[in-house]
C-alpha cells in the first residue's frame, strides 16, 4: 500500500523497551517521533514537521519472540498467529507471545485503535495506525457532483498519539480481555431506520409486530411537509396519525431522529431552526441521519460551513452522532457483522431468478457488479452508470438521454477515486470516528461522532434467525442503515409482494431477535446509547497491577454499568470485581462473560 511508513525494530528485554533504529531519511524529514517509556508503558507521539498528505500512516515494530503468538481477532477470538492479522479500533489490542522464559501480553492502556499483526518465524510485525479514521470518504454533495474528502492534507504540527503496554502475564491464567459489549452480551444489534417511504399505515402494521417486545431502533422521520406536492412523498411529522405512531415507537424505548428535516426542496433558515429545535426538544434528540444530495442544510452538501451552522446548532442541541452517506461494502445476505468482509455473491441473485423474481434478481446482479470493482471510485461510478441505463432504457426508453448520463458520470468519476480499496477499508477504519476524522479515544467535548453502517435493503433475505446465531458466534456488531417500510417491487422487504401484510419470515425474526435480547446474548442499544458506551469504553484506563490483577478507572463524570470482561472459565476460583465476585456467565465455546460497574471518577481493581 502506498503511503508513509515509519519502521521502528523494537525487542522486549524483561521489561524494557529498546528502539533499534528510527525512521529512513524521508521519513525523518516529515516526521517528529517519540517513544516513550513510563514503566511498563510506552506513549507514541508523532508530530507532522510540514503539511503532508497521508494515505495511510503505519507504524511498524518488530518484536522478538520465541515459539507461537495469539492474538485476539474481529470474532473475540484468541488465534494463534499465522499469516497476518488485522483488527480495526473496536477489537482492542491482544498479543501474547515468549521470550526468553517469560510470557508477555501487549495490550491498550487507553483508548482503542487500528493493529495489524504478523508472525515472521523469531519475530512479530506489530503494526499501529493511528491516523485510520482520515480513511473514510465522508462523501460530499458539494459542487453537483459526488465526492470523497478522504486523504485530506494535514497541516503541520498535527499530532497523533496513543498509547501501549507490555506485562509479564501467567498463561494459565491469562489476563481477561475488555469486551465491546455491557452485561455480558456477545453480539451488537443496531437498526437505523430511514423514513423515505413511511406511511402511517403501514407505520402501524409494522409496529404492531414490534412493540412491547423489549426491542429498539433508531427511527429516522421527517419533520416538515415538502413545500411542494409530489406523488410518493412520505409522510412526517406534521401528519397526525403518523406523528401518534412515532410517540408510541419513542414510548417504548426507540430513539427517534431527525432524517433531515424535510423529504425534497430547500427551507430557509428560519424554518430549518424552528423545525430543529422542535423536534430535538420533543424527543431528545442525539442522532442525526443525513439525507438528500442538494438540500443546502445537510452535512453531505456543506450546511455545516454555511448559514446553517448544522455542525454546530447540533452540538448545541446535545447532539453526540451523525450519519453522512458511509455504508460498509459487506454482503448483508452473508453476514450482519460489519467487521467482516463479504461482499456479494450471487447466490441471491441465482435464487431469486429461479424463483421467478426478476426485478429482485436485477438489484441483486447490479449490487454485485458495484461491489465487485476494485475501488470506492469506481464502485461508484458503476453505480451511477448502471442508474443512468436503468433510468433512461428502462424507464424511459431515451437513448440520447443515457448518452447525456453517461457523459456526466466519467465527467465526475476523477473526483471520485480513492487510494484505496474497499479492502483495505474494512480492514482499518474505525465503525466510529470524530467529525475531524481522528480514533474515538480523542473526542473532545461535544464534538461530533460519525458512525458507518451497513445498507440492508433485501430485510427478508438478510434479517434471519440464522443470521442472528451466526452473527453471535462471530461476536460480531450489526448497525444497519434500513428503509423498512417499503414496499418497492424489486426489494424483498418486510412485507408480502403487493400487500401490507408482513411477511412471516419477518414475524418470525422479530420474535427471534426478541429472544436473544432477552437471554442477554444480543445488545440491542439505539445509536445514541451505543455511541455513549463507546466513549466510555475508550476513556477507560488499564493498568496491569501484576500477572493476576488490573486496575480500571473510570476518569468521566458518569458511571459505567455493565463493564464487561472475556477470560478463561479456570479464572472463577479467584475471580474478584474489587471485593466481590461479579456476575459471570458461561459461553458455548467455554470461555466466561463477566461483568459490573464503575462508579463516576472511580477506579476497580479486577483480580482473577
Amino acid at each position: 500500500m502506498a503511503g508513509a511508513y515509519l519502521r521502528y525494530h523494537t525487542s522486549f528485554s524483561g521489561e524494557v523497551l529498546t528502539k533499534r533504529f528510527t525512521a529512513n531519511e524521508l521519513n525523518g524529514e516529515l516526521f517528529d517521533v517519540e517513544l516513550v517509556p513510563q514503566g511498563n508503558t510506552f506513549a507514541l507521539r508523532i508530530k507532522l514537521l510540514g503539511e503532508l498528505v497521508i494515505e495511510l500512516l503505519a507504524i511498524s515494530f518488530h518484536i522478538s519472540k520465541q515459539g507461537a503468538v495469539q492474538c485476539l481477532n474481529k470474532q473475540y477470538q484468541l488465534q494463534h498467529l499465522q499469516g497476518e492479522i488485522h483488527n480495526n479500533d473496536l477489537t482492542p489490542l491482544h498479543i501474547q507471545y515468549q521470550y526468553e522464559g517469560q510470557h508477555y501480553l501487549i495490550s491498550n492502556t487507553h483508548g482503542w485503535f487500528s493493529w495489524s499483526a504478523k508472525d515472521e518465524g523469531d519475530q512479530i510485525n506489530f503494526t499501529i495506525y493511528p491516523d485510520a479514521a482520515a480513511m473514510h470518504p465522508a462523501w460530499s454533495h458539494r459542487e453537483s457532483q459526488r465526492k470523497p474528502d478522504a486523504v485530506a492534507m494535514q497541516n503541520r504540527d498535527h499530532e497523533y498519539a496513543l498509547s501501549f503496554a507490555c506485562n509479564e502475564i501467567d498463561l494459565a491464567l491469562a489476563p481477561p480481555i475488555l469486551s465491546r459489549y455491557p452485561f455480558g452480551a456477545e453480539a451488537g444489534f443496531i437498526i437505523t431506520d430511514h423514513c423515505d417511504y413511511d406511511q402511517a399505515d403501514t407505520l402501524r402494521t409494522f409496529l404492531d409486530a414490534w412493540l412491547g417486545k423489549g426491542l429498539k431502533m433508531t427511527k429516522g422521520v421527517f419533520a416538515l411537509k415538502s413545500n411542494y406536492a409530489k406523488d410518493g412523498l412520505a409522510a412526517t411529522l406534521e401528519d397526525e396519525d403518523y406523528h401518534r405512531l412515532i410517540n408510541e415507537l419513542y414510548n417504548d424505548g426507540s430513539e427517534i431522529a431527525p432524517h433531515a428535516l424535510n423529504q425534497s426542496g430547500q427551507i430557509s433558515k428560519k424554518q430549518f431552526d424552528a423545525a430543529l429545535d422542535s423536534i430535538s426538544k420533543a424527543y431528545n434528540c442525539r442522532t442525526w441521519i443525513d439525507h438528500g444530495s442538494y438540500q443546502k442544510y445537510t452535512y453531505s452538501v456543506g450546511g455545516s460551513g454555511n448559514e446553517y451552522q448544522l455542525s454546530k446548532r447540533l452540538k448545541d442541541l446535545g447532539y453526540t452522532s451523525l450519519w453522512s452517506y458511509y455504508d460498509a461494502a459487506i454482503d448483508p445476505t452473508r453476514s450482519l457483522n460489519i467487521f467482516a468482509a463479504t461482499h456479494t455473491s450471487y447466490k441471491q441473485f441465482t435464487k431469486h431468478l429461479l424463483r421467478g423474481n426478476f426485478a429482485t434478481a436485477g438489484h441483486y446482479l447490479k449490487t454485485v457488479l458495484e461491489q465487485r470493482a476494485q475501488t470506492s471510485g469506481r464502485r461508484s461510478t458503476m453505480s451511477k452508470l448502471m442508474g443512468a441505463v436503468r433510468k433512461n432504457l428502462v424507464a424511459k426508453k431515451s437513448i440520447g438521454g443515457l448518452v447525456k448520463d453517461i457523459g456526466k458520470v466519467f465527467r465526475y468519476s476523477a473526483a471520485q477515486a480513492l487510494p484505496y480499496t474497499e479492502e483495505e477499508l474494512n480492514y482499518f477504519s474505525p465503525v466510529l470516528h470524530t467529525e475531524l476524522k481522528q480514533p474515538l479515544y480523542t473526542r473532545e467535548a461535544h464534538e461530533l461522532v460519525l458512525f458507518a453502517t451497513q445498507e440492508v435493503v433485501h430485510t427478508q433475505d438478510a434479517y434471519t434467525e440464522t443470521a442472528l446465531e451466526q452473527m453471535i458466534a462471530e461476536r460480531g456488531l450489526h448497525i444497519g442503515h434500513t428503509y423498512l417500510l417499503n414496499k418497492l417491487p424489486y426489494l424483498n422487504g418486510v412485507f408480502d409482494k403487493g400487500s401490507n401484510e408482513l411477511s412471516e419470515g419477518w414475524i418470525t425474526f422479530v420474535e427471534s431477535l426478541s429472544g436473544q435480547v432477552k437471554a442477554g446474548n444480543i445488545w440491542n442499544p439505539t445509536m445514541q446509547e451505543f455511541v455513549g458506551y463507546m466513549l466510555q469504553l475508550q476513556s477507560l484506563r488499564v493498568t496491569h497491577l501484576s500477572p493476576r490483577s488490573m486496575l480500571i478507572e473510570n476518569k468521566r463524570n458518569k458511571d459505567i454499568v455493565g463493564l464487561s470482561f472475556m477470560a478463561g472459565s479456570n479464572v472463577l476460583i479467584g475471580l474478584a470485581w474489587g471485593s466481590v465476585q461479579p456476575q459471570y456467565k458461561q459461553t458455548s465455546n467455554g470461555q466466561i462473560l463477566f461483568w459490573g460497574n464503575i462508579p463516576a471518577g472511580n477506579s476497580i481493581t479486577v483480580s482473577w
